[in-house]
């Protein structure tokens, strides 16, 4: 996947888009299908997304090939979204990727979605449904999924790289050879991708089986066992995987050779022939018998040694056998003698003597060599986790820091430079048109485009000349690569004799190295014109410039939540590392094995949860789609001329604030759990009420039924008296805005102002939104961050941000779970005095929390909930003066009340500090307390 811009011609470049189109077309159906029956859908596309975009952001370059190596992540995606979301997720990600980070291309966008996208999630998804149809684990068939899925990736890549560098006469060589030159990197890759994916597969089942069950993963009788439990074959299902590759890998290059006829092409013999001729010379024997066409063996070999080697390693543990000893020496001797015969007796014709089985033979000898050496060291080399995590932990910190600091991937990167003011629409259509004629035009005119590309970056952008270096440094890699391949291998007046101990006769063509010369110089314009958009369009710009051109809205939208959700993805996967490193600072094989796929899990658990949130919070703020699926603008402005908002927040003066009212409110989860029962409660207009209550007590299921986000399943909730249902929706959310306890769930744009405007942005005017954005940002202090990235704010300022989201809509009623949850002192003060602002206008405030020491400032009532029924309501004093009903609930008394129980009656007990202040006074004054002693005792020990 990820073939650079300019290496496929014009004509190939469309041929590839073609089926592209066509799969990313029915997978766009497919998908809003899906979103019809389940909404949360797409967000759950774009989490998903998130992560095989980190994945492949771990690129192993492979420059023969004009490619990079790394996990598809496609198959993990595709089993728990199915194919047709990955196909989507992919494309999307490849889009992004080429634009700001010229990762891939724009032109070769089609032929890399074909890879990634459909062949992957096809590969990965079909092997995964017929293993578990087999009977075969969950673990072995995500294995088989993952592993499988990830190698068809790269053999379609490689087909697609054959067909476009190469006549179509030599395409069965030409494809063997570019496989193979994956192969070293891709198979330990593969192997690899192939644990996670299995690892993640059965943690999640183990951890979440009720998320297995729904994503169909186990049937409804499976799933529950706890962790580290399992029949004797599940146990064994990693060692029967590894060793199920290995054979499989030996399986598919034999195929691929008897496919290929065993015509193999390494270096044209009559090119070396001839220029040794006209240079006055024989063609010399090499030091090892590398005929022309043996080079390819030789690659099979190095294949082998590495993919045994890490074989080698795993092996003694994966197996559970010991390491050393005579069995991996014997190995290395048998890897060791068969490569000696077959060099000794295939001479310079290796191929010739031995055919397809030759190639076989090689990667089996190759397998066993460094598999023994491996295996018989691996006590000496120390775990073969050290150094496989240590690559991964290098990768990981590479994407990590490109996403942080890479510029063109976050809008509070970017001066304000000519360049960056330009409309992202013209900027992104004339780059269209310079691909196009940099595939088109001859190779002068990519010069032009290159020089032009470097200098706008380094003159009008700024951009430094070693940032810019380390950022074209692929594409030269790519393009010398290029130049040198071609250079050798195609025929012509010789050029350059290279005169290799092991290759003497390599020798440089005049009309290769020109060819490869052109081809690479394509490479670089394509490069630098894509670097030239991503460095100064902010992505709200880019997204909004798709919409423009009529790329499918769901494109943008889940592009739009992958790129916001994408650093949070990033963060808790690190944390979750951290946290198990801190916890078993040492592991075995199996107990990394394990720990990744957990981390996993809880991270695809975690992304699903989050995505009915996330669904959840843009109903609220769009509630006309929510009642009426997508709609039209027209439908929508319908919607708010029929329910204007009612607060009359906008406006200064007083709020009219919303009447909250449940008679007899029971509510039953779908697992059965009673959250409420019996539940009478009314809040009036305009006051500030405080649910209380111990830990699943019922406040955020309460708090939820009043925002009409759940039904009550006995009684009825009613809003200014319009009672909530699926038909009286969109009324309903109008009047309420609900922050959640967690901002994350309910930020899901990529900047500040975006976001806030998100609910109104399809109501009113553009000016309008303006406005209303600007003044919600200033009532909520974020005013100075509104063109700042999310993922750039402290987890205060989200809350602030969430809380100006809500407030644009102009609710009527505010609810609030848990606002304070993690905020420093100043910033939940500033919260809280924001609240009491907008409480005293008149808006109706109901509050989840803990904090028994905050609410006595603010609130006005107290409703104390205990397992699921009010335990006790009323104004402050009432409810503070029954310590054992707040007991009961698992709350305490205000920390000041203790203090004054020894001066004071429960009735006169203080609850704040300023009525504290009072009671001390009046009882100073009545004769009460005597202040004197302590007064004098504070002087005397001052002196």
């Amino acid at each position: 996947m990820h073939i650079a811009e300019g290496i496929l011609p014009i004509e190939w470049a469309a041929a590839w888009a073609v089926p592209a189109a066509a799969g990313v077309a029915i997978g766009v159906r497919r998908v809003n299908r899906q979103i019809e029956r389940e909404p949360n859908f797409k967000s759950l596309v774009a989490l998903a997304g998130a992560a095989v975009f980190a994945l492949s952001l771990m690129p192993i370059p492979v420059p023969v090939a004009g490619s990079v190596s790394h996990p598809a992540g496609t198959p993990l995606a595709a089993v728990l979204v199915g194919p047709a979301g990955a196909v989507v997720l992919a494309t999307v990600s490849l889009l992004l990727q080429a634009l700001f980070f010229a990762h891939g291309g724009l032109s070769t966008l089609g032929a890399n979605a074909v890879s990634e996208g459909l062949v992957g999630a096809l590969v990965g998804f079909g092997v995964f449904a017929l293993a578990r149809r087999s009977g075969r684990s969950l673990f072995v068939a995500g294995f088989l999924g993952g592993a499988l899925g990830d190698l068809a990736v790269y053999m379609t890549t490689a087909l697609e790289l054959a067909l476009g560098l190469f006549p179509v006469a030599e395409l069965s060589s030409r494809f063997t050879y570019l496989f193979a030159a994956f192969l070293p990197t891709q198979l330990p890759l593969a192997i690899g991708e192939g644990l996670l994916t299995g690892a993640v597969l059965r943690s999640l089942a183990e951890l979440r089986p009720d998320l297995a069950r729904r994503l169909s993963l186990v049937g409804p009788g499976e799933g529950s066992a706890k962790p580290g439990t399992g029949s004797p074959r599940d146990r064994l299902a990693p060692r029967r995987a590894l060793t199920g590759l290995a054979l499989g890998a030996l399986v598919l290059l034999l195929a691929a050779a008897v496919l290929a006829g065993g015509n193999w092409v390494g270096l044209d013999q009559g090119v070396i022939e001839r220029t040794a001729e006209e240079a006055g010379r024989a063609a010399r024997d090499p030091w090892l018998p590398l005929g022309s066409d043996a080079v390819l063996p030789y690659v099979f070999m190095a294949g082998g040694l590495i993919s045994g080697a890490l074989l080698g390693r795993v092996g003694p543990r994966v197996f559970g056998l010991r390491s050393g000893g005579a069995a991996p020496l014997l190995m290395a001797a048998a890897g060791l003698l068969s490569t000696a015969i077959l060099l000794a007796a295939g001479g310079e014709d290796l191929l010739g003597k031995f055919g397809d089985a030759g190639l076989a033979a090689f990667l089996a000898a190759g397998l066993l060599l460094g598999a023994g050496v491996a295996w018989s060291g691996s006590s000496l080399w120390g775990p073969p986790w050290k150094w496989v995590g240590g690559l991964f932990a290098g990768l990981s910190r590479h994407a990590h820091v490109a996403l942080h600091h890479g510029r063109g991937l976050g809008p509070d990167a970017l001066k304000r430079t000519p360049l960056v003011r330009l409309d992202a629409r013209l900027k992104l259509g004339f780059v269209l048109a310079l691909v196009l004629v940099n595939l088109m035009a001859p190779w002068q005119a990519s010069v032009a485009i290159l020089l032009a590309s470097v200098l706008l970056l380094l003159v009008l952008e700024h951009v430094s000349a070693a940032s810019l270096a380390l950022r074209l440094a692929p594409g030269v890699m790519v393009a010398a690569l290029l130049l040198l391949v071609r250079g050798l291998t195609e025929p012509g007046r010789p050029l350059f004799d290279l005169g290799l101990p092991l290759l003497p006769d390599l020798v440089l063509t005049a009309e290769g190295t020109l060819a490869g010369a052109q081809l690479g110089i394509t490479v670089m314009a394509g490069l630098g014109l894509i670097l030239a958009l991503g460095m100064t369009t902010p992505t709200p710009q880019a997204v909004a410039a798709l919409r423009w051109f009529r790329v499918p809205e769901l494109f943008t939208d889940v592009g739009s939540l992958m790129y916001r959700y994408l650093f949070l993805f990033i963060e808790e996967g690190g944390r979750l590392r951290q946290a198990e490193r801190l916890r078993r600072p040492e592991q075995s094989l199996a107990g990394n094995i394990r720990g990744l796929g957990a981390r996993g899990a809880k991270l695809m658990a975690s992304s699903m949860e989050r995505s009915e949130r996330v669904h959840a919070a843009q109903q609220l703020r769009r509630p006309e789609e929510g009642a009426h699926g997508q709609g039209t603008k027209g439908e929508r402005a319908k919607g708010e001329a029929e329910h204007p908002p009612s607060s009359g927040l906008l406006r200064e003066g007083p709020l009219a604030g919303g009447r909250v009212l449940l008679e007899g409110v029971g509510y039953r989860y779908p697992d059965g759990v009673v959250a409420l029962a019996g539940i009478d409660l009314e809040v009036e207009a305009g006051s500030f009420v405080a649910l209380m209550g111990a830990n699943g007590s019922g406040k955020s299921t309460l708090l939820k039924l009043a925002a009409t986000l759940f039904y009550p399943t006995e009684g009825r909730v009613s809003v200014d008296g319009i009672q909530t249902s699926r038909e009286a929706f969109a009324q309903v959310a109008r009047r309420v805005g609900y922050l959640f306890q967690d901002p994350n769930d309910q930020l899901f744009r990529p900047t500040v102002a975006e976001d806030i405007g998100y609910g109104i942005e399809d109501r009113v005017t553009p000016e309008e939104v303006n406005r209303r954005v600007q003044w919600a940002a200033e009532l909520c202090g974020v005013a100075e961050v509104l063109e700042r990235p999310i993922h750039a704010l402290s987890y205060g300022q989200k809350k602030r941000v969430a809380l100006a989201g809500i407030l644009v809509c102009d609710p009527s009623v505010l609810l609030l779970d848990e606002p304070t949850a993690s905020l420093d002192p100043m910033a939940e003060g500033s919260l809280m005095r924001l609240l009491r602002h907008l409480n005293r206008r008149g808006l109706t405030v109901v509050m989840a929390t803990h904090d028994v020491d905050l609410i006595p400032l603010y609130a006005d009532a107290i409703v104390l909930l205990r397992r699921g029924s009010v335990a006790r309501q009323g104004p402050l004093e009432e409810v503070f003066s029954a310590g054992s009903h707040l007991e009961s609930c698992d709350l305490r008394l205000p920390r000041i009340s203790y203090l004054f129980d020894i001066f004071c009656s429960p009735e006169e007990r203080p609850l704040t500090v300023g009525q504290a202040r009072k009671a001390l006074v009046r009882m100073v004054e009545k004769g009460e307390l005597d202040l004197l002693p302590i007064l004098e005792d504070r002087t005397r020990g001052a002196g």
